[in-house]
């Protein structure tokens, strides 16, 4: 209770400096974890609060000071302020991971960093290439289909589970013969196959240097 008495005791400026160091940061990691699909530790969590809520002041110090200035007089201007504080605590927030995720994928693609893939089924799916896959079962059988644009794979701590958007008959010699009539395609889940065999995307029934088609 002393904490929240300290708080309300705070003027309006005080108080925005506050809000300002936290929030945005708060902000910004919740939807940085969503976006990952991952979870830290409450240390890594502060320190990605802190350090978020830091760039956000950095890019954003005029909105701040202007809303500060605002706070800070006789009579508060709150108008204005909400106005400002909209950018800070909100539109900063949203974007800064929505950004990071963007040049990390720039960055992925054009080969200057390192990918942090878990497994190697995460590094193989993580490039979106279409593909042909034969997909061998634990009973000895196998199935093709195509991974393809609407095709998805899950990743850690989640990976081997796949949807194929497209399921194809095989022949005698493991060749694409022809697509299953009216399948909408298969989601496999990791104990659903033993192995998965992967082929370069082209024409179904065309040869390919492996000498499949």
């Amino acid at each position: 209770m002393d904490g929240l008495s300290d708080l309300a005791a705070l003027k309006p400026h005080q108080l925005w400096a506050v809000i300002v160091l936290f929030l945005p940061g708060f902000i910004s990691l919740k939807l940085h974890r969503f976006i990952e699909q991952k979870q830290g530790t409450a240390a890594e969590a502060l320190i990605d609060v802190v350090g978020f809520s830091l760039l956000n002041a950095a890019v954003l110090f005029w909105p701040i000071y202007l809303a500060s200035t605002y706070l800070a007089l006789p009579d508060p201007n709150y108008t204005y302020a909400i106005k400002n504080a909209f950018w800070v605590c909100v539109a900063g927030p949203v974007a800064w991971p929505i950004v990071f995720q963007l040049v990390r994928r720039f960055a992925l693609r054009g080969g200057w960093l390192l990918g942090e893939q878990k497994s190697a089924f995460d590094a193989f799916f993580s490039t979106g290439q279409p593909c042909w896959v034969i997909v061998h079962l634990p009973d000895g059988s196998s199935i093709g289909g195509y991974f393809g644009s609407s095709s998805f794979a899950s990743a850690h701590p989640h990976q081997g589970d796949f949807y194929l958007e497209e399921l194809w008959e095989l022949d005698d010699a493991g060749g694409f013969r022809r697509r299953i009539p009216n399948s909408k395609g298969a989601l496999f889940q990791a104990d659903d196959y033993v192995w998965l065999e992967f082929y370069w995307d082209q024409p179904a029934g065309q040869e390919n240097e492996n000498g499949r088609s």
